[in-house]
């Protein structure tokens, strides 16, 4: 049976109106008739009904649509009551209640209100022509770039991140790249390497819970993981893992807040490399001062400015037992970056697998950048909203007895020659000095 249109059937309900009408109009002339004083009022009445109804009939079959929405409402909702769109309706909170919001936008309401306030005035949201909308709304454009960041897979995908906010498929890219040129305008004052005065309230943190002294951070490596291969030199971001990925390293304060990133060298790469072509390896005098180091595991090499953990070397079989005690504190204090890169990724899930296809330089930098707003984000909300248990790990360290007056300049030397520079002379300094204290 042939389906018909409500266009159709509608037509078809006029058109049986019409006849219907035209036949009562004649029934009533013929039951007239025999008055030939009402022949002629009657004449005068019936032609003109007749016809009005047919242009009726006309006009209706006329239009080519008798059911079809607007397809684009009105967006600022002025015009009718009705035409509130469905951003709007989240962000007022008539769609979700604040559990189904963090679920799906990874921020709470009160968090995501902030950072509209913050990001309102920027150029990105501003008119630019006379061909684009009026409605380039800071709510809209921060919902998207939430939303993609807080998908994984086949859901970060552009028709997955258009259901329920009322925009094309087409337009997703578009708003997530505005959103992200905006958010990544205060990526100075929110991802910064702490001055001299920070740097000693956080080693000051750092010693009175964890023993380390003049001790500003933690660096750790990652794999951001690529959901396609990359079509340049692909094999190189093959990882252990049987992945493809990104590689980037993150360095942290005890706070978990990133304090410096460097993202975005082929997965197979190793930690130690990316770090001695980092900045920090390169120009230490602009990131510390004297006595001050990182505490890194056993992947990256000791230098002045950089503490490892002790690995076995030439068939060693165990460490010493000071040597286990050591990588022990020390594990307990990293662990800070491995809490910070597993709250950073359950966040924002997307990091666990890149849609962006990697061809050349453009769609690298576009990688960094999204990577890059994933961490500006996470420092505005690292400290604001207290994330679920299960996103973190416990740390079971009993703590021990210690001697609170040892003066730590006895053990850490103020300055290092260039040849002493790479040895492990800041790990053995730093060595002693918690043997010494921890007695």
């Amino acid at each position: 049976m042939v389906r018909r249109s409500k266009r159709v059937v509608s037509l078809d309900e006029i058109g049986d109106a019409v006849i219907a009408h035209c036949i009562g109009v004649d029934a009533m002339a013929v039951a007239y008739s025999e008055s030939e004083s009402d022949s002629g009022s009657d004449a005068e009445v019936e032609l003109p009904s007749k016809v009005l109804a047919g242009m009726y009939y006309s006009a209706a079959s006329s239009f080519r649509y008798f059911y079809r929405e607007t397809y684009r409402p009105d967006i600022r909702g002025r015009k009718f009551r009705y035409g509130i769109p469905e951003w709007r309706k989240i962000v007022r909170g008539y769609k979700y209640n604040d559990e189904e919001f963090l679920k799906l936008f990874r921020v709470p309401r009160d968090c995501f209100n902030g950072l509209v306030r913050l990001l309102k005035h920027h150029a990105a949201f501003s008119k630019r022509g006379m061909k684009q909308r009026k409605h380039f709304s800071v709510e809209l454009h921060l919902l998207v770039v939430l939303k993609f960041f807080g998908c994984e897979g086949n859901h970060a995908s552009a028709l997955s991140v258009k259901q329920g906010l009322g925009i094309g498929k087409g337009s997703v890219l578009n708003y997530l790249r505005r959103g992200v040129e905006a958010i990544l305008s205060i990526f100075p004052d929110t991802v910064f390497w702490p001055d001299e005065e920070e740097r000693d309230q956080i080693a000051r943190r750092i010693r009175d819970k964890h023993h380390f002294p003049k001790c500003v951070g933690f660096i750790d490596g990652t794999h951001l993981g690529l959901a396609f291969k990359p079509v340049v030199d692909g094999e190189e971001y093959y990882t252990r893992k049987q992945q493809y990925a990104v590689s980037a390293m993150v360095v942290c304060d005890d706070y978990k807040r990133i304090r410096y990133l460097n993202v975005g060298w082929p997965g197979s790469v190793h930690d130690q490399r990316i770090y001695q072509n980092s900045k920090i390896n390169r120009q230490p005098q602009l990131f510390f001062s004297s006595q001050e180091y990182l505490l890194g595991d056993s992947a990256f090499t000791n230098n002045a400015w950089t503490v490892a953990a002790y690995k076995k070397f030439g068939g060693q079989v165990v460490l010493a037992p000071g040597q286990i005690f050591f990588n022990d504190l020390l594990s307990a204090a990293r662990c800070k970056v491995e809490h910070t890169i597993g709250i950073w990724k359950a966040r924002f899930p997307f990091l666990r697998q890149l849609r962006n296809r990697i061809t050349g330089k453009q769609s690298m930098k576009e990688l960094i950048r999204f990577v890059k707003a994933s961490a500006v984000l996470h420092n505005l909300f690292v400290r604001k909203h207290a994330v679920p248990k299960s996103w973190l790990s416990m740390e079971d360290l009993m703590e021990p007895d210690f001697d609170d007056d040892l003066d730590e300049n006895l053990y850490l030397s103020h300055r290092l020659d260039e040849r002493r520079a790479n040895d492990s002379t800041r790990r053995e300094e730093v060595h002693n000095y918690l043997s010494a204290k921890l007695q």
